[in-house]
């Protein structure tokens, strides 16, 4: 199930770039991410790190959508520049929860069902992982670069899925690990609703080369 995956990753960044030549569905592909991402944070990543990190995870998802802000107005840093820098750190949040995907994937080899319903769940996840990244990358970087990132996180599952009984597991059950979970997801969010060309209004068909 880690090679399927991960293969599952690149087929969800084939699948956007296939709606790159069409004004029109390029749009509602962002607006599919932005449902995508939306459900992932409020049905998924929000309450595991409330179960985890209680009620202050809402704070810190909360800093995550109005910090970008704060930075812009406060000093004075032009607003492309912030843009890129949320949506970076945005990837970046994305790239950690890969690494969980590993981890999760380890747990449902040794399940005991005879069909692997979480590993299949995960392959899934994975192929909307590789929709919304190239989606939100687009933006910024050329096609070989998105395919570098791509590869950062595969590795990055690989990590997860044989570093997972060393270390991974007790990181993720603490408190500062489900703020950080909530932190990143808030800064998600705000590059759906404020970062240009995201929500499809004002977005521009990326360049392949």
């Amino acid at each position: 199930m880690l090679i399927a995956s991960i293969i599952s990753l690149f087929f969800g960044a084939f699948f956007a770039s296939r709606f790159s030549t069409s004004h029109l569905a390029y749009r509602w592909l962002n607006r599919l991410v932005v449902v995508i991402i939306c459900m992932m944070v409020i049905f998924h990543i929000l309450p595991e790190s409330i179960s985890v990190g209680g009620l202050s995870s809402w704070l810190f998802l909360i800093m995550g959508l109005f910090i970008p802000i704060i930075f812009e107005k406060a000093l004075f840093i032009s607003t492309g520049k912030v843009h890129t820098m949320v949506l970076i750190l945005a990837i970046f949040g994305l790239g950690i929860h890969a690494l969980l995907d590993g981890n999760a994937l380890i747990v449902g080899n040794h399940s005991d069902q005879s069909v692997d319903y979480l590993s299949l769940a995960i392959v899934l996840h994975r192929l909307l992982d590789g929709l919304v990244v190239w989606v939100l990358l687009s933006q910024i970087l050329r096609t070989p670069q998105i395919m570098v990132v791509l590869m950062l996180m595969s590795l990055l599952t690989i990590m997860g899925y044989f570093t997972a009984t060393y270390w991974l597991e007790s990181v993720v059950d603490h408190a500062v690990f489900a703020w950080f979970q909530s932190l990143m997801s808030g800064i998600l969010l705000h590059v759906l609703f404020h970062c240009p060309g995201v929500m499809g209004e004002n977005s521009k068909l990326p360049s392949s080369g």
